[in-house]
């Protein structure tokens, strides 16, 4: 206890040194991401100081952008808590009313969990009927890392659960044989405490679409006055990625002036075989088409 003579009143005042301490149960502190938290240290004296909060475990800002943050009642108080936050904090009374009085600390730890972080979250993947087809989920990093599940769904059927062991970061999923019923999203849930992270496979028999050349050379020519011909080449990106390719479709419209009304004609389906340089007789034409794939 420190005693203080109070020159204007001539009274006497007694101070007593700060002591800092915290709650039990208060460290570790364990929290979900997006929670709020409140770090807290029990602090007396009299008069009782301000605390100072800061980083213990490295030279960081604090949730405010400054590298201190005070608090009148020794509780720091964090929204919307990130796994960035993760870590020791320091808290620590300030100067004691300008006696040289060692400033006391303690230390509070905070532990964010947060949902598993995986890849691919999303993608597609292209395969023929009777191929085979592995699907594999990674874990880059979660909080927890331990106790990890896995379920893997097509279309909300579970096909598929368990939990990771310690020495993997994956899991897969592997259709030997893929038939019709096969096609559709498959869905990994990988699942700890804090939540679920998703990675999302979507197998599809749909060829790539086509796309059209737009530098044929003479593509254009006059076979008789007022009938044209016209050379139309498209590509097939990956026509080996699914089922073979028996027949394209392949849309025509013609276009007049704006107030003539347009005239369609109902989609052709295009053997292969008879895919020859393709002419069509109209003074003008948009074309659109999609591919047909063996059933």
């Amino acid at each position: 206890m420190l005693t203080v003579l109070n020159v204007d009143g001539g009274g006497v005042l007694e101070a007593v040194p700060p002591n800092l301490t915290v709650p039990r149960g208060k460290s570790p502190l364990v929290a979900r991401e997006g929670d709020t938290v409140e770090l807290e240290c029990l602090v007396s004296g009299k008069p009782k100081p301000i605390i100072l909060w800061s980083r213990a475990d490295k030279e960081a800002p604090m949730p405010d952008g400054a590298m201190q943050m005070e608090s009148y009642d020794g509780v720091l108080r964090i929204v919307n808590v990130s796994r960035e936050m993760t870590g020791s904090y320091r808290c620590q009374t300030s100067q004691f009313n300008g006696f040289n009085v060692k400033p006391r600390e303690a230390e509070v730890e905070l532990i964010v969990q947060y949902p598993p972080t995986v890849e691919p979250v999303s993608t597609e993947t292209r395969q023929g009927l009777g191929r085979p087809v592995v699907m594999t989920c990674r874990v880059l990093r979660a909080h927890p890392s331990r106790v990890l599940r896995f379920e893997w769904l097509l279309s909300n059927r579970l096909l598929h659960a368990g939990a990771f062991d310690a020495q993997r970061d994956e899991t897969e999923y592997t259709i030997r044989s893929l038939n019709r019923d096969g096609w559709g999203e498959y869905t990994c849930n990988v699942i700890n405490e804090a939540g679920a992270g998703k990675c999302t496979f979507q197998v599809t028999g749909k060829a790539y679409p086509p796309e059209f050349y737009y530098d044929t050379y003479s593509p254009l020519w006059q076979n008789r006055p007022r009938v044209y011909g016209f050379k139309l080449q498209w590509t097939q990106m990956n026509p080996n990625a699914v089922d073979r390719i028996v027949a394209y479709r392949l849309g025509i419209r013609q276009v007049g002036g704006a107030s003539r009304p347009t005239a369609s004609s109902p989609p052709s389906l295009l053997p292969l075989s008879s895919l020859s340089p393709l002419s069509l007789s109209c003074a003008s034409f948009r074309s659109s088409f999609v591919t047909g794939r063996k059933k």
